[in-house]
């Protein structure tokens, strides 16, 4: 007789709200697994922290304060806002992500700890909850941040504090800061006006080639203010003589940046004015310092010029000394500043920042007369 095979029975288990279907033979049920009536820990989590947008994930994903002492001192702080949930959750998130930032200094803590909790507490009301996670969408500081018509400065402030506490968050949505690739250069100092007279006196003796070279660098360094690239640009052309209502000619020099003319200097000094305005009629629309063939000169016409000073025991210096001794000259005169800015260019007054010792010391006394006398003249 042929042997007859049990059919398989299908049966369906429900297990967390789910059908599972299974197939197997005539054989005793299997016993249930004692976990599965065990709820979820997670999904059954409603402590105030899980019952947002984001639900349990957000609890799991809360920044760990591993530095209590940090944390207290932010949380110390408080806005001008009324006394309410919001503003001590606020404060309370904003402490969180900034703890997870770089500690500068605890004035930049302070600062960056009001203004964040100020925006996660203006966020928070708009939206009934102080959520962090949905509050430092890099969107949504954006459009705060256009919204609030800020002005360039402050912009600028409040965006780096929140796309510092952002990239906690959402560093794949921020720019990460570009980082310093070397350390700023020294300041150089200024050549001493004694150099000075030493290297015209010098110049006075060498062949007429070099003479020449070393006379018009210091003419437009030290009269002028050029920069080495400036010089090398320079044509002839670029000087033109004006003459004053005393009869007197100066030459004015028309010095070029990035393709535009960046600002006028007149030469005052009288024996300067004239070499240069002689020497721009001789080269007429070509430069200044041309090469033999008569075209632009070479970048290392000026350093090939202090090497051959250097080479035969004269004292040597750079344009960038020359340049700044001519600042410190101008910033000790009585001009005005509107006409030292119009001058000596935007840079003045940052180049200025690193040479505040070669700048003359007043007294409290002469501040005061010098203020009561530009009151006068107003």
């Amino acid at each position: 007789m042929p042997i007859q095979l049990a059919q398989p029975q299908l049966r369906i288990h429900i297990r967390e709200g789910v059908a599972v279907v299974g197939r197997h033979g005539a054989m005793s049920a299997a016993q249930p697994d004692p976990s599965d009536d065990q709820p979820d820990p997670v999904l059954a989590a409603h402590d105030a922290d899980s019952l947002n947008d984001h639900g349990p994930q957000h609890a799991r994903n809360r920044q760990v304060i591993d530095d209590p002492e940090r944390f207290a001192y932010l949380t110390s702080f408080s806005i001008k806002k009324p006394a309410s949930a919001y503003r001590d959750a606020a404060v309370e998130e904003a402490a969180r992500l900034w703890l997870c930032t770089e500690r500068k200094s605890a004035k930049r803590d302070e600062d960056a700890l009001k203004f964040l909790a100020n925006y996660l507490y203006s966020n928070g009301l708009y939206w009934g909850n102080v959520d962090p996670r949905r509050a430092m969408r890099r969107a949504a500081v954006d459009g705060w941040i256009e919204d609030g018509n800020f002005a360039a400065t402050s912009a600028r402030t409040y965006r780096a504090v929140l796309y510092q506490a952002g990239r906690v968050l959402y560093p794949s949505e921020y720019p990460r800061p570009l980082d310093k690739t070397a350390p700023r250069a020294r300041p150089t100092a200024p050549a001493s006006p004694e150099l000075v007279r030493e290297l015209y006196a010098i110049a006075a003796g060498l062949p007429q080639g070099s003479r020449l070279r070393l006379q018009f660098i210091l003419d437009l360094t030290t009269q002028a203010g050029l920069r080495a690239p400036e010089i090398l640009d320079l044509r002839g052309s670029d000087i033109t003589p004006l003459i004053l209502h005393s009869g007197e000619t100066v030459a004015v020099v028309r010095i070029h940046r990035r393709g535009v003319v960046d600002r006028l200097f007149p030469v005052v000094c009288p024996v300067r004015s004239k070499r240069l305005l002689d020497r721009a009629r001789d080269v007429g629309r070509g430069h200044m310092l041309p090469t033999p063939a008569g075209g632009r000169p070479e970048k290392y016409t000026i350093g090939n010029t202090f090497s051959y000073l250097k080479e035969r025991g004269f004292p040597v210096t750079t344009v960038n000394a020359l340049r700044n001794r001519w600042l410190v000259d101008m910033a000790a005169t009585t001009l005005p500043t509107a006409a030292l800015a119009r001058l000596c260019g935007p840079s003045l007054f940052r180049s200025l920042a690193y040479q505040m010792d070669e700048l003359p010391i007043y007294e409290a006394d002469e501040l005061a007369s010098m203020l009561v006398a530009a009151r006068r003249t107003r």
